[in-house]
């Protein structure tokens, strides 16, 4: 990107960007390829050869996603979007189950049924990884459940912004558009940004504004405000408009906290912060 850049300084991974939206895109691909390895296990050198390596495997997955696709069994946009949704929960590609198969494995020739019972099977593996955080800020973990809705929201974005007890914003509206998962049953977001201010250091009575819009049709879908205090910091389930729900994760600093819908057990039923 014309405004980032990569380089080496004391064996520090370092790159810079404009804003944390753009921070979260470079390291959405880094996560996703690099997997399990712990940064300060290795030096920069063989991070970056490895890094470029899983990049070339990433690719062909993707490749063979598209070429292995049965147009009779499996609903294409639907089956490449959780193989995505498994990429960028971090799932290496040659993890291997007890079978001894890998993803790649499963997907081959299979089903959906067989591939969403491979989800499950790891799905304790992906829950148990580290998202890539900033000390002393409060992260959001948002996915709306759609299959009450009299529609399918074609272009869902989600519009966040926090204001104090006297209604005045705090801190710019920021604009999430492109979920990682848009289906008849959820719309994920995943769990890769956070509010610009850590909701540590804000005065007390202020309250986040959750607003799911429509771009196509430019609607809002529904709105809901989030009181946040000492006391409701931690973790919640709301009803929105009392067809949609939102599960909302709010954790601070190194602490975390889980949130369990039952009502959509297949796809990222638990959400882990």
């Amino acid at each position: 990107k014309k405004n980032s850049f990569f380089g080496l300084k004391k064996n520090i991974f370092q790159f810079q960007t404009v804003d944390e939206i753009e921070l979260q895109n470079w390291l959405y691909p880094i996560r996703a390829v690099v997997g399990i390895q712990s940064f300060r296990s290795q030096s920069i050198r063989y991070i970056l050869l490895d890094l470029y390596d899983k990049l070339i495997n990433e690719s062909n997955l993707l490749y063979q996603l598209v070429i292995s696709y049965n147009s009779d069994i499996v609903d294409k946009k639907l089956f490449l979007m959780k193989c995505s949704w498994l990429i960028d929960k971090g799932c290496v590609i040659d993890y291997n189950d007890k079978n001894n198969k890998s993803l790649l494995d499963h997907i081959k020739g299979s089903g959906l049924y067989e591939l969403e019972n491979y989800i499950n099977k790891i799905k304790s593996y992906l829950n148990t990884r580290q998202f890539i955080r900033l000390n002393g800020y409060s992260y959001l973990s948002i996915r709306f459940e759609n299959h009450l809705l009299k529609k399918f929201i074609a272009l869902p974005a989600l519009y966040l912004s926090v204001y104090n007890n006297k209604k005045k914003l705090i801190e710019d509206i920021q604009h999430i558009d492109t979920p990682i998962i848009n289906s008849n049953e959820s719309i994920y977001w995943g769990t890769t940004w956070h509010l610009h201010t850590p909701f540590e250091n804000m005065e007390d009575f202020i309250y986040l504004q959750i607003e799911l819009k429509d771009l196509k049709s430019n609607e809002t879908i529904c709105c809901y405000r989030f009181d946040v205090n000492k006391e409701t910091i931690d973790s919640k389930l709301v009803i929105l408009d009392n067809c949609l729900y939102c599960s909302v994760i709010i954790s601070r600093k190194s602490k975390s906290y889980n949130i369990r819908d039952i009502r959509n057990s297949n796809i990222s039923s638990t959400l882990i912060e």
